[in-house]
C-alpha cells in the first residue's frame, strides 16, 4: 500500500527556521485537511510532504510513485481549464469524441428518425444531425425559455 511516513522529522526552512514533525502517516485513499492562519506553516508542511525540503534529522519514507504539490491557485486553474474543456462541443487535437450526436439528443424521448429529420429541417439544423456534442445543447425559444434537443 502506498504511504508516506515521517518520524521525528526536522526539515530546513531557511538558515534560521526549521519545521519539526513528531509523527505523520499518510496512506493512499486518506483524506487530510491542514488548516491554519496565514504564516502558520501549511505551505511549509506541504513542501516537506512533497520532499521539497531538506531533511536534517529523523526519517521520511515515501512509498508513493509520485507526489505533486498544487497551490490553491494552481488547483483553481486546473478545475477551470477542465470545466472549459468539458463544457464545449469542440474537441482538442487527439481527443476522442465521447459525446452524442445531435440526432441522438433530439431523439432522447421519442426515437423516430423521420420525425428527427423533419424537425431538423424545420429548425435549419439538418447539417448538424451527425455532429457530436459532449454535453446536451440548448437553445432559446421565442419567449426566452431554454429548450433542449430532447424537448422538441
Amino acid at each position: 500500500m502506498s504511504s508516506l511516513q515521517i518520524s521525528q522529522g526536522t526539515f530546513r526552512l531557511s538558515d534560521t527556521k526549521t519545521l519539526h514533525l513528531d509523527s505523520l502517516t499518510l496512506n493512499a485513499g486518506d483524506s487530510w485537511a491542514f488548516v491554519g492562519a496565514n504564516g502558520s506553516g501549511k505551505s511549509s508542511l506541504a513542501r516537506a510532504l512533497a520532499g521539497e525540503l531538506p531533511l536534517l534529522k529523523g526519517e521520511r519514507q515515501c512509498r508513493f510513485t509520485r507526489i505533486t504539490r498544487l497551490s490553491f491557485e494552481q488547483l483553481q486553474k486546473l478545475v477551470s481549464d477542465e470545466w472549459q474543456r468539458n463544457n464545449t462541443d469542440m474537441l482538442s487535437p487527439g481527443e476522442e469524441d465521447t459525446g452524442r450526436t445531435t440526432a441522438e439528443i433530439i431523439q432522447d424521448d421519442v426515437h423516430d428518425p423521420a420525425r428527427c429529420a423533419m424537425l431538423a429541417q424545420q429548425f435549419g439544423i439538418s447539417a448538424l444531425l451527425t455532429r457530436r456534442f459532449k454535453i446536451p445543447f440548448y437553445w432559446r425559444d421565442a419567449k426566452g425559455a431554454a429548450v433542449s434537443g430532447a424537448d422538441v
